[in-house]
């Protein structure tokens, strides 16, 4: 399941929001084609009485070629990250924290998410991370425990805003 499900009797507001970073994008020259890489992290957060009751957060990752004279000539792009499950090809790969645990993004997503449930925005901004080959990953234990041992930031920061945005 890829759901958020959720009960509550409170009154709730939904919070969306996205992020997107072109970081990896090389601009086409006279001598060089380009690259327009897109990372976008995106978020959805139900709040109630300032809490996160449920939250969902995906990325996706499009890459554009573009020749030396500008035109877009090819597109990639294969689904979000959730959308491709074990097709994105992290599990096994990827032990930012040295655990031995490896899952694949989308049940660190799912982790993530649920560690989210019962926290404000606040809470999330101020997540605290350490770097571990070369990514910022959280120091929460719980939270390493579930699995989860991805870049954070990105994720901390568009779930926050969502739940934010939830008015």
């Amino acid at each position: 399941e890829q759901g958020m499900p959720f009960k509550t009797a409170a009154k709730f507001t939904l919070g969306v929001a996205a992020s997107t970073s072109a970081a990896d994008s090389k601009a086409a020259t006279a001598e060089a084609d380009g690259l327009v890489a897109m990372y976008s992290d995106i978020a959805a957060c139900v709040v109630a009485d300032g809490k996160i009751i449920a939250a969902l957060n995906d990325a996706i990752q499009p890459k554009i070629d573009v020749t030396v004279a500008g035109v877009p000539t090819a597109q990639e792009f294969k689904g979000t990250k959730r959308e491709l499950k074990s097709g994105y090809g992290m599990e096994g790969k990827v032990d930012n924290n040295g655990d031995g645990v490896m899952k694949e993004w989308f049940e660190q997503s799912k982790a993530f998410s649920e560690y989210a449930v019962g926290k404000t925005a606040a809470d999330i901004k101020g997540m605290q991370t350490t770097e571990a080959n070369g990514h910022q990953i959280t120091v929460d234990q719980a939270l390493l425990d579930a699995g989860c041992s991805i870049q954070i930031t990105g994720i901390c920061a568009v779930v926050a805003q969502a739940a934010e945005n939830a008015r």
